[in-house]
């Protein structure tokens, strides 16, 4: 697999678990 694929779903997953937090928060 290549690298940027890889950073790419690194970022959606870091973007799922932010919003998760955020929704915790609220």
């Amino acid at each position: 697999s290549s690298p940027a694929k890889e950073h790419r779903v690194s970022l959606i997953y870091a973007r799922l678990k932010y919003s998760k937090l955020l929704s915790a928060q609220t």
